[in-house]
Order: structure tokens, then C-alpha cells, then sequence
């Protein structure tokens, strides 16, 4: 009898272990869900962010000189994922162009971006990123005034497809690698698509760096000179005004 109940009692403790593992797989199972849960809800207030840019620049793009909005943009921390600028492209073909359904002949998109320490490079974050009905032969330009902290030190905007500083701000990207950064799909010739005077993608690039704040407020001012492209002037800055 004694044998028996110490084959019962072993039996007990192995219930229990067998319990404690399917618990803690359980948990497991649970944060994973939350965190997944947070990440995908960071990513679609911060695609609604990107939309409130997105009517911005239509508004801008649309209306006469001296046309002007002004947008709150927050670069949240998703996850493991964290927004360190944002990237507005005109691509002129459609390889480029599959989340903007009926635009085969070209593109702009405003694309959130994300820095990747380990391969020092940025990527778009494609989830988050949104389609702006703008006409191709306009301009993204850096507005040069002294109230855009952001633009006027020239650190922070690029007119190629990344920034023009890694995000510690310890070295300048090369211009040649920086156009082989093709967004989607890899196997594109994006550095073919950038090149080019008529019909090539063209960027404004805007880039946080270590010691900024993750909120920015952007200054869309169109304006228009006689025999050029009508423009629009960006200002960044971490204040209102």
C-alpha cells in the first residue's frame, strides 16, 4: 500500500508541473496577444496621423498661393518598431505604387519611417503609409524660414530617399547609397526609377535625430513663380509657430 501511495503522490506532482508549464504557456500566449494587440493599435493611430498629413497637402496642393495647414505628427515607439521620420515620394511607376489602387501611372506617398540600427538604414513602414492625390509636377521643398527648427539647419530634411544623417546624427548618408533604398519591391532598379529629369521618383525626407522630441508640428505653404513647378515649402519644428 505504502508503494502505491507514493506512485500517487508522484503522480500529484507531475499534475501540478504538467498544470504550472500549460499556465505559463497560456501567459505567454496572452502578452504575445497583447503586445501584438498594442502594436497593431499604434499602427493604425499613427496611419490616421499620416492621413490628417495626407488632407493637409491635398488642401495645400489644391488650393491658390498663398495656401497653408499646419499637422501635429506624433513618431510613436510600436512595439518593437519605432517611427524616426517620414518620407514623402512621388514614384513615377507602378511597381511602387500597390497601395494606391487605380494610380498606374505614378504616385505620392507619405510614408512613415523606421530606423534600423543594426543595417543603419531606413525602411518604410508600408502598414502605416498613405496615398496623396496630389499632381506629379509638384515640389517638396524644405521651407528655409528661421521658425522651422527642423528645416533650417539642414540636418533633419533630404531631398533624396533617406534623411540626410543616420539617427545619432554620427554620419551623413552617402547620396549613391542612399537612392539604392528601394522601398517595394526589392528586386526593382529603384536607383533606374531615381535617376532621370521628366519622369523620375522625387523625395522630401524628414528624419529625427537622437535628442528630438517625438512630436512634430508640420507648416504646409504652397507658393508659385512663373515658369516653374508650382511648390510646396515644408516647415518642421517642435513648437507651434
Amino acid at each position: 500500500m505504502a508503494v502505491k501511495r507514493r506512485g500517487q503522490a508522484s503522480w500529484g506532482v507531475m499534475e501540478v508541473l504538467i498544470a504550472v508549464i500549460l499556465l505559463g504557456m497560456s501567459m505567454a500566449i496572452v502578452f504575445y496577444a497583447l503586445r501584438e494587440f498594442d502594436k497593431t493599435k499604434c499602427v493604425i493611430e499613427l496611419k490616421s496621423n499620416t492621413i490628417e498629413l495626407q488632407n493637409a497637402l491635398l488642401d495645400v496642393a489644391l488650393g491658390a498661393p498663398p495656401t497653408t495647414r499646419r499637422v501635429v505628427y506624433k513618431l510613436p515607439a510600436c512595439g518593437d518598431t519605432t517611427v524616426e521620420g517620414i518620407r514623402f515620394a512621388y514614384y513615377p511607376t507602378s511597381a511602387f505604387c500597390r497601395i494606391c489602387p487605380g494610380q498606374f501611372n505614378g504616385c505620392w506617398i507619405a510614408e512613415p519611417t523606421v530606423y534600423d540600427r543594426r543595417q543603419d538604414k531606413y525602411y518604410r513602414l508600408e502598414d502605416a503609409s498613405v496615398c496623396i492625390n496630389m499632381p506629379a509636377n509638384i515640389d517638396l521643398i524644405p521651407n528655409d524660414a528661421g521658425a522651422c527648427r527642423y528645416t533650417n539647419d539642414g540636418f533633419h530634411f533630404n531631398q533624396l530617399p533617406c534623411p540626410p544623417y543616420t539617427l545619432d546624427r554620427t554620419t551623413p548618408y552617402d547620396p549613391a547609397s542612399c537612392k539604392k533604398m528601394a522601398p517595394l519591391p526589392q528586386t526593382t532598379d529603384f536607383a533606374g526609377v531615381y535617376e532621370g529629369t521628366s519622369n523620375s521618383a522625387h523625395f522630401s525626407s524628414f528624419g529625427r535625430l537622437n535628442n528630438d522630441p517625438r512630436v512634430v508640428f508640420f507648416t504646409f505653404s504652397k507658393s508659385s513663380q512663373p515658369g516653374v513647378n508650382p511648390q510646396i515649402k515644408i516647415c518642421a519644428s517642435d513648437k507651434v509657430g
